[in-house]
């Protein structure tokens, strides 16, 4: 019947069991005080003897018939409490099926959701799946801390990486690669040639430009890529290397950038200073 809880049909079904005891009992009851009342005159002319065994016996069917009002009803309580229990389990399991197919199926966004979600159903499941619904929402928030914290370290990581890719400077390791031409003084647009490539000086590097660490460790006349771009260290200073005639796409410029960005190895400051003699474009005497 809609609207007709399985708790109130229990409550209601046990209320009929009872009233049909009571009223198995005072019938019995109401058979035994008529038997004794016309005891007297159905032994009337018997014995003593006869009189008291005709007693015991009106008792023992008096007493059976309790007894059996109570066996009936405790017959049928168990019938009614396994049919109770029977439907109640099947509403609880449905429940909770339901309720672990919504979390697996990713309904809910957050823990917060999921938590008033489960909130709402406690009552209708038993208490071992209450107790795995409150592990789901504790794994919940558990995943949801770690996805966060996931993220964070991941955030962290880029950040590293981009710091030490900042800070990275890419050598070639080949012995053959010289400078030429004349780098005598440091005026911007001076000509000369790495490895036979020709190029120019540019102008001074700016601060930002260069590594965090500046590029301290690198010697004197030596040429380095960091970041997609030549610079040479001359005079103490840094600047900047270009093609000749001022076009980045100059062949001579990206062939002589190629030697560290494709044939060499990023390394850091630190490790530069640790394998100074590895650096593989260093000064030479001017020559053209």
């Amino acid at each position: 019947m809609e609207g007709y809880s399985l708790e109130q049909y229990k409550t209601d079904a046990e209320k009929v069991l009872e009233q049909k005891r009571t009223n198995a009992k005072q019938q019995a009851d109401i058979s035994y005080q008529k038997l004794l009342k016309y005891l007297p005159q159905q032994t009337a002319g018997q014995s003593v003897g006869m009189t008291e065994t005709a007693k015991i016996a009106a008792n023992n069917s008096y007493q059976k018939a309790l007894a059996s009002a109570d066996l009936e009803h405790a017959e049928a309580t168990n019938a009614l409490l396994k049919n109770y229990y029977d439907q109640k389990k099947a509403e609880q399991d449905e429940v909770f099926d339901t309720a672990m197919g919504l979390i697996d199926s990713g309904k809910f966004n957050t823990a917060d959701e999921l938590g008033s979600y489960i909130n709402g159903i406690k009552s209708s499941v038993s208490e071992d799946q209450a107790q795995l619904l409150d592990q789901q929402l504790a794994y919940y928030n558990g995943s949801s801390e770690q996805k966060a914290a996931e993220r964070e370290n991941v955030k962290a990581a880029q950040e590293l990486a981009a710091a030490e890719k900042a800070d990275a400077i890419q050598v070639v390791r080949k012995d053959d690669v010289e400078l030429g031409g004349y780098l005598n003084n440091t005026k911007e647009g001076n000509n000369f040639k790495i490895n036979g490539y020709k190029v120019q000086l540019g102008a001074k590097a700016e601060e930002s430009e260069l590594p965090s660490s500046k590029a301290s460790d690198i010697k004197d006349g030596e040429v380095f890529a960091y970041n997609g771009a030549l610079y040479i260290k001359k005079g103490g200073s840094f600047y900047t290397v270009k093609p000749r005639g001022g076009k980045l796409d100059s062949d001579d410029y990206q062939a002589a950038l190629k030697l560290f960005t494709q044939q060499g190895s990023q390394k850091t400051i630190s490790e530069v200073e640790n394998d100074l003699n590895e650096i593989l474009v260093k000064s030479s005497r001017p020559g053209r």
